[in-house]
C-alpha cells in the first residue's frame, strides 16, 4: 500500500476529502527528527500489512498550516481522520503502540460491501467491550458473542431484551441496524441514551424513551441525529419481536455514526527543548 505525501496543504485537504469514511492515518514528521527516520519503514510497513486504510506522511516543516491546525507540537505525531476530521492522535515512536493505534482504525474501517449509510461509519469498534450488558440474554447465546461475530444473541424467559453499549469515547449515533431470523426479529425497539446504569425491565416499559423503532418493514433505521449528537452510553429496550415468539433472535448488530473528535490532552504539554521550537 503505497503512503501518500502531500507536497501542500491543500493536497493534503484533498486526501482527506477523498477518503471519506475511510480512516486515513497520517504521520507528522520534519526530516531533522531522527526519532521519525527509525519509525518511518515501519510505517510504510503497516501501510502494506493492513491496506484497508489510507496513508499519509506529512512534513510538518512544509506543511506548517496543517501541522498548526492540528495542534502538532511534537514529531513525530500520528492523527487518525475520519471524514476530514481528526479523531485521535499519539505521539512517539514506539512501534507497539503505533500497529495498536493502526489497528484500532482498521477495526473501524467499513467493508467494502457495508454502505448502508453513506456518509457514516460503524461505531462498533468503539464499543466498550468490557462493559457492555444485556438482560434476559441466553447463556449460551450472549451479547458478548453477537458483538464478537462468534453467535447470535438470543433472547431467555420471554422475547423481551434489554441491551447496554457503552462508549469508549463520546459519539454521534445516525442509524441502528438489527438483523434477525424471520419471525424472530426485533420489531419494536425503544432508545435511551447516556443512562448510567442498565435500565430494568419495569424502568424500561415506565420511562419514555428517546426514539422508538420499528423493525417491521427494515432492519435499519435512522434515529433523530439531533438526539443523538454527545452519546455515551446506548441503551435498547427489544420490546417485542416480529412475529411474537417467545423467543428474539439478533444475528446482527450494528450502530452507525461518527466519533466526535478525540482531544489529546498531551498535545497541549510543553514539549522539552528550546522555547517555541517543534520537536524532542
Amino acid at each position: 500500500m503505497p503512503v501518500l505525501q502531500p507536497q501542500s496543504d491543500s493536497e493534503f485537504n484533498n486526501i482527506l476529502l477523498k477518503s471519506g469514511t475511510t480512516p486515513v492515518i497520517a504521520d507528522f514528521f520534519a526530516t531533522w527528527c531522527q526519532p521519525c527516520n527509525m519509525i518511518a519503514p515501519f510505517f510504510q510497513e503497516l501501510a502494506n500489512k493492513y491496506p484497508q486504510l489510507t496513508y499519509a506522511k506529512v512534513d510538518g516543516e512544509k506543511l506548517k498550516e496543517t501541522a498548526l491546525r492540528h495542534n502538532v507540537m511534537a514529531y513525530p505525531t500520528f492523527i487518525a481522520f475520519l471524514n476530514g476530521q481528526k479523531m485521535d492522535s499519539i505521539r512517539g515512536a514506539d512501534k507497539a503502540q503505533l500497529e495498536a493505534f493502526v489497528k484500532k482504525w482498521v477495526q473501524n474501517c467499513p467493508s467494502p460491501g457495508d454502505s448502508r449509510v453513506p456518509g457514516q461509519a460503524s461505531l462498533n469498534s468503539f464499543i466498550n467491550g468490557h462493559q457492555v450488558e444485556c438482560l434476559n440474554e441466553d447463556d449460551r447465546n450472549t451479547l458478548h458473542m453477537l458483538l464478537s461475530n462468534a453467535g447470535s444473541l438470543i433472547s431467555d424467559c420471554d422475547e423481551q431484551l434489554i441491551i447496554n453499549l457503552p462508549f469508549n469515547q463520546q459519539v454521534k449515533v445516525h442509524s441502528v441496524y438489527m438483523k434477525g431470523p424471520a419471525e424472530h426479529a426485533p420489531r419494536i425497539v425503544k432508545v435511551f441514551a447516556n443512562i448510567p446504569n442498565t435500565l430494568d425491565f419495569d424502568k424500561a416499559q415506565s420511562t419514555e424513551p428517546i426514539q422508538t423503532l420499528d423493525f417491521s418493514e427494515s432492519e435499519i433505521l435512522p434515529l433523530r441525529f439531533v438526539k443523538f449528537q454527545n452519546v455515551t452510553n446506548l441503551q435498547l429496550f427489544v420490546e417485542s419481536n416480529k412475529g411474537d415468539n417467545d423467543k428474539t433472535v439478533i444475528e446482527e448488530l450494528r450502530i452507525y455514526g461518527m466519533p466526535l473528535t478525540a482531544t489529546n490532552m498531551e498535545e497541549f504539554k510543553r514539549v522539552a527543548g528550546k522555547a517555541g521550537e517543534v520537536g524532542h
